[in-house]
């Protein structure tokens, strides 16, 4: 029977403990998923209805105002960061294809990032805005038909490619609490 190709678990026991390793494509999945999750959980509380399409065309998740019907697409996307001597440092990629492309509504970015087994503060942004940022400033580095953004934190700052980005962490003012 050939395996080659299949990604599967691998569990070892070794007495009194056991060992389960679980490949990084899978973890990735996983930490995607859950930090989806926050943001639709963030979304809830804040008083707005929440869908995930049932084909990820580029939109992770449909934030509806249910009195208006007003619209969102959002795209989550969840790294984990790494902490240095200088800070910590969260990798995140955006397919330039959809950076590019104009859509209505807009999309926004949020991006979530996983501390020490701790969500932190979102980085919340417009395509428009990043775009903006991409095609004016030269924010993060195109690779294989995505842009490459290592964002740093430090000092209560935000920094990707020498851009300050701090005014966008936790801005939800497109999405005021609707819960009195």
């Amino acid at each position: 029977m050939k395996l080659e190709g299949l990604k599967f678990w691998i569990q070892i026991q070794i007495k009194p403990s056991s060992i389960r390793f679980v490949s990084m494509s899978k973890a990735k999945l996983y930490l995607g998923r859950a930090g989806q999750m926050v943001v639709m959980s963030e979304f809830l509380d804040r008083g707005y209805n929440v869908a995930v399409p049932e084909v990820d065309a580029g939109d992770h998740i449909f934030v509806v105002k249910d009195d208006s019907g007003e619209f969102t697409r959002i795209q989550v996307k969840t790294s984990r960061s790494k902490t240095t001597n200088h800070g910590a440092i969260t990798q995140y990629n955006v397919r330039l294809s959809q950076l590019k492309l104009p859509i209505v509504p807009e999309i926004w970015y949020i991006f979530v990032q996983r501390v020490a087994n701790k969500w932190c503060d979102y980085i919340i942004i417009s395509r428009e805005q990043l775009f903006e940022y991409y095609e004016n400033e030269g924010i993060g580095s195109p690779s294989n038909g995505k842009l490459n953004l290592p964002i740093k934190h430090k000092d209560n700052q935000v920094i990707c490619s020498g851009i300050n980005l701090t005014k966008h962490v936790n801005d939800w003012s497109k999405w005021p609490s609707l819960i009195l």
